[in-house]
């Protein structure tokens, strides 16, 4: 009795065993298939950026994300945002976003921010 259960578990465990190594090679044995998807470029940090750090050319980076995939708010050029400051601190490779992004620091010649105050004229 004990040799035949003996017998059935090491037939299973060599017919499972055969069955695995088999399906693996099927599978890696199937050709690589391309797809040629359309893209849209991104812009991203090229590295860690902590929060007020002003938008630098070296700071960026473009990747090409699929179409219609791209997160809502990010720019497509980094010419869009250079000269602008960081509200979060952002990781490598990260999409810059709109919302993650200070307003352009560029005023126009005599005006001043909101938060500023300025002396009643007398």
């Amino acid at each position: 009795m004990r040799n035949r259960v003996f017998a059935v578990l090491a037939l299973a465990v060599i017919a499972g065993g055969g069955l695995a190594y088999g399906t693996y090679n099927a599978i890696n044995g199937q050709p690589v298939k391309s797809v040629n998807a359309p893209t849209q470029p991104v812009v991203v940090a090229a590295a860690n950026l902590s929060l007020g750090t002003e938008l630098k050319k070296d700071d960026l980076t473009v990747v090409n994300f699929p179409q219609g995939q791209a997160p809502e708010g990010s720019f497509a050029r980094p010419a869009d945002i250079i000269g602008r400051g960081l509200i979060v601190s952002t990781v490598r490779n990260e999409p810059i976003l709109a919302a993650r992004a200070a307003a352009s620091t560029s005023w126009r010649r005599g005006a001043r921010p909101a938060s500023r105050r300025t002396r009643p004229r007398r």
